[in-house]
């Protein structure tokens, strides 16, 4: 049975060549049989992909084995051997690990970082994408002033983005709090919905967009340092990451309805 065409198989060792896929983490020199040639299931089924994909781990490398099975009137393709390495931890791993491992950031942050990227891929918000996945490599690697600085430029990518479609001018300061109000405005956010507690919920993440501002100063290394500095918790890093994702899905919807909403 064949792969829909909508599943993403990608992974960090895939290389196309004419007429397929070359995964250049398979082993040739197993035995005589052995392929570097994977088909997609093989590619939807790997360990190694999955990580890449799911967890957004690029620290993950690895060795897999595809042999090449001939029976009667027939020829298929099996993986036999799959071997996964971290190379933060410097020894070998398992799937299984990968989803519960303390690099990566916790099972909460996960799904919300995956949903986000995959959403600004898929609607064409290819800068906050790069951002928001930065933000997440800087996380796991303990760099927590760049992925603060990484998930607030993601949300500005984002903010412009919805003003460019909007043709919309930017604010005469482009800042992360200036370009909210801007697309705010632009898309009467708080002010298409009568109950009051909506209105107050626009106003708690107005609060939450200048706060995010704020850290970007305190806490971030986008203004250089002197002798005193503020210490930058993980947490707090992952706070910042996950706002600027959940903030910036919201944006992207209500943007989405708008536009359905001019075509009825």
């Amino acid at each position: 049975m064949s792969l829909p065409d909508d599943i993403n198989i990608d992974c960090q060792y895939q290389r196309q060549a004419v007429g397929g896929l070359v995964c250049r983490a398979s082993d040739t020199d197993w035995f005589k049989d052995s392929t570097n040639e994977p088909d997609g299931q093989i590619c939807h089924d790997c360990e190694i992909g999955k990580v890449f994909r799911e967890l957004r781990c690029e620290n993950i490398s690895g060795k897999i084995v595809i042999a090449g099975i001939r029976t009667i009137g027939a020829y298929r393709k099996q993986v036999i051997e799959t071997n996964l390495f971290c190379n933060l931890r410097k020894r070998s791993t398992s799937y299984n690990f990968c989803l519960s491992c303390p690099y990566i950031g916790t099972t909460f942050t996960k799904p919300i970082l995956k949903k986000a990227i995959d959403f600004f891929e898929k609607l064409g918000f290819e800068s906050a994408r790069n951002y928001l996945e930065k933000a997440q490599e800087r996380l796991n690697n303990d760099d927590e002033e760049n992925a603060i600085t990484n998930a607030i430029s993601a949300l500005e990518s984002v903010f412009k983005t919805i003003l460019d479609y909007h043709k919309t001018p930017y604010p005469p300061k482009e800042q992360v709090t200036t370009l909210w109000k801007t697309v705010k405005d632009t898309l009467h956010l708080g002010d298409e919905v009568a109950a009051e507690h909506i209105k107050q919920l626009i106003g708690n993440i107005s609060g939450a967009v200048t706060s995010l501002g704020g850290l970007r100063n305190d806490l971030s290394d986008a203004h250089g340092k002197g002798i005193l500095t503020t210490e930058v918790y993980d947490s707090y890093a992952e706070l910042a990451v996950n706002l600027s994702a959940t903030i910036s899905l919201f944006v992207i919807r209500r943007y989405q309805e708008n536009e359905l909403m001019k075509g009825k």
